[in-house]
């Protein structure tokens, strides 16, 4: 039964992967409202999220790389990408592939050594939790800001989609966050895939794979192993993503070293797939669910003994193996054949499909969000900054938590109490959400003329130190 739940997760997550906007978490949450009609203990299920959850994470690598890519080489502005349209597609997922293998598989080890050790030497992040925590997110906002170029775009995506991140997280016509179609849906959707897919419609697409994939040099396996640290860093500690951490590896390299891009994706790769993992372990290393998955395992194995996670660990090891086999096999002929689709074609139809997903469940005001995160998220790579100076909208937010700032700042912005109040329509919330998409469009009306190359597209994947 265990082998069996593994493999039915591995192609679920398979599918979510697939499939832009269908997130695993849907699958997840889906499972736990069915879980008492079918009769199987909660081991397997739980068995069963995890494997969605790391399979998702291996095949999500396809239209990441492939979706909303850019004919002009000044929009083209992730490495990813970038190597798309020069024909090493290949490469780019070659080494994404091997970043997700390294991250899981470390993630794992790392996951059980500290649950054999016991919470106690985690017990520090409880303690530090408040103000200690907010200025350590505070700092690495600042270092990621302070190394962009140029600071002041970089400063104003953040505080921007800050701003955004207080009122959408706090409006009330949209579900709540209980609910796995909650206002992250189409905020996040927004900031990073209908924008993307909208820069790309207007520049044409350009989206070419080479035939075989290169021979990876050791010194990109040896960067994403330090994803795993990254990752742990990113599931256990909230608001920060994975490019964040990714791009704060950059900073703390030595001056001068040159960052390829392959390395680049691989530490990112492995940042991602070890971030779900210790997202899914924070719930028995911490109690604290951090991402969807763990949420649907609360519910599932709410306390789980060492023996269990042992169990857990193994098979999210299994399937991180398999996974890796049949994308070696399948999954280059399987981006090689997107990739020859009409790239504009491509787009628009994961366009309409993502309208649909947000319409059918967050509703108007979900589209409403959607709208000006999408606004919002140009914003970033027509002013040539990190993409991830946009996380703000999860940063911002949690630093105000976590720094008892939510309720005065709020006021200031017209939001009222922090709790969130019954389900209607506040004019002054909506206002506020209008009023943040408007200044985006705005923006993006007046640096569309003028977009600038990213430190993410740089050969080096961080500025120039002579900007």
């Amino acid at each position: 039964m265990t082998f069996l739940a593994a493999l039915a997760g591995l192609l679920i997550g398979s599918l979510t992967g697939l499939f832009p906007g269908i997130h695993v978490n849907v699958t997840a949450a889906f499972l736990v409202a069915i879980s008492p009609s079918l009769g199987v203990g909660p081991l397997p299920l739980a068995i069963f999220v995890l494997a969605a959850a790391v399979s998702h994470c291996y095949w999500e690598l396809i239209p990441s790389l492939l979706l909303g890519v850019p004919s002009d080489p000044a929009l083209a502005l992730l490495p990813g990408h970038r190597l798309v349209r020069e024909g090493r597609g290949a490469l780019a997922l070659l080494a994404s592939l091997w970043g997700s293998t390294v991250g899981l598989t470390g993630a794992v080890f790392l996951s059980l050594l500290l649950a054999w050790l016991g919470p106690t030497w985690l017990a520090f992040l409880e303690d530090a939790r408040g103000l200690p925590l907010a200025l350590l997110l505070l700092g690495l906002s600042a270092a990621l800001i302070a190394a962009d170029r140029p600071r002041l775009w970089a400063l104003a995506v953040f505080l921007s989609s800050g701003v955004f991140g207080l009122v959408v997280l706090n409006f009330p016509g949209l579900p709540s966050s209980e609910s796995p179609f909650n206002a992250l849906l189409p905020a996040l959707t927004g900031l990073f895939g209908t924008s993307t897919l909208l820069l790309s419609l207007g520049e044409g697409t350009c989206a070419t794979f080479s035939e075989e994939p290169a021979r990876l040099p050791r010194s990109v396996l040896w960067t994403s192993s330090w994803g795993v640290l990254g990752g742990m860093g990113v599931g256990l500690l909230p608001g920060l993503g994975a490019g964040n951490m990714a791009a704060l590896f950059d900073l703390f390299q030595r001056r001068g070293r040159v960052t390829s891009e392959e390395a680049y994706l691989a530490r990112v790769a492995a940042v991602n797939t070890s971030d779900c993992l210790f997202g899914i372990a924070a719930l028995y290393l911490l109690g604290r669910p951090r991402s969807g998955a763990s949420v649907a395992l609360e519910s599932l194995l709410p306390e789980a003994s060492f023996a269990q996670m042992a169990v857990l660990g193994a098979a999210a090891l299994l399937v991180g193996v398999l996974s890796h086999l049949v994308m070696s096999r399948v999954g280059f002929r399987l981006a090689r054949g997107l990739a020859r689709v009409h790239g504009r074609r491509l787009n628009v139809a994961v366009l309409v499909l993502l309208l649909v997903l947000v319409a059918g469940w967050t509703g108007f005001w979900g589209l409403v969000v959607l709208a000006a995160a999408t606004c919002l998220g140009m914003v970033a790579p027509l002013a040539g900054v990190r993409r991830t100076q946009a996380m703000g909208f999860l940063l911002a937010p949690t630093i105000m938590f976590y720094s008892g700032l939510t309720a005065p700042v709020l006021t200031l912005l017209g939001q009222g109490a922090v709790q969130r109040p019954p389900v209607g329509l506040d004019p002054v919330r909506v206002l506020g959400v209008l009023l943040v998409g408007v200044l985006a469009a705005l923006v993006v009306a007046r640096g569309r003329g003028r977009p600038r190359p990213s430190p993410e597209a740089s050969s080096e994947g961080r500025p120039d130190p002579q900007q």
